[in-house]
């Protein structure tokens, strides 16, 4: 997997995307909530994650490489868990890296440097939110993974694979207009469209 380009390219590509969220938020009302979702990790690691893992499960069956390791393996599922496993690393690392970057975004741009042990939401301190979100980020991750690796195990062309896994993404996007994530501090008033 580390020789895919995809995989080096990442810390770049996270990078760049939080850009976006950095330069959208200018009140610090929301800054809090920017450094606990890592500055849009939580938008950015699924769709980086469904790239890198729709170019190693696709290439892999393509190639016919995995036919070949599961041929000469007793147990099919360790080959499958081993996959997933290198897969799960990466989302780890990418996330870590997440971090990493938002300790250093925190304390380097004048509009943030917010106390990180300072309590938040939950009664927590900024830096257990951070932790706890980017926990549940990494799950849900995996989860679109897993869904993609099913996908990839049906079809072999890395195109419509990435295409059927970024479109179960962004479904998941939607939310019904009933249902209220956020605190009510951030709430901007009427949920819905008018």
């Amino acid at each position: 997997m580390l020789h895919k380009k995809i995989t080096w390219l990442a810390p770049f590509l996270i990078v760049l995307l939080m850009i976006p969220f950095i330069m959208s938020f200018d009140d610090a009302i929301s800054a809090p909530w920017l450094v606990m979702s890592s500055f849009g990790i939580d938008e950015i690691a699924p769709l980086i994650m469904i790239l890198v893992a729709a170019t190693f499960f696709s290439s892999e069956f393509k190639q016919r490489t995995i036919l070949t390791m599961l041929a000469k393996t007793p147990s099919r599922k360790d080959v499958y868990l081993a996959k997933l496993t290198v897969v799960g690393l990466c989302d780890v690392a990418i996330h870590g890296f997440a971090i990493i970057m938002t300790l250093i975004l925190n304390y380097a741009l004048p509009k943030f440097r917010l106390d990180l042990f300072k309590p938040y939401l939950y009664h927590q301190s900024l830096l257990t939110n951070v932790l706890t979100m980017t926990l549940v980020d990494i799950l849900v991750t995996m989860f679109l993974v897993s869904i993609l690796f099913l996908i990839s195990c049906s079809i072999t062309e890395n195109a419509v694979v990435l295409a059927i896994s970024l479109g179960v993404f962004f479904m998941g996007q939607i939310v019904p207009p009933g249902i209220q994530f956020l605190p009510q501090q951030f709430s901007t008033g009427s949920v819905g469209i008018h």
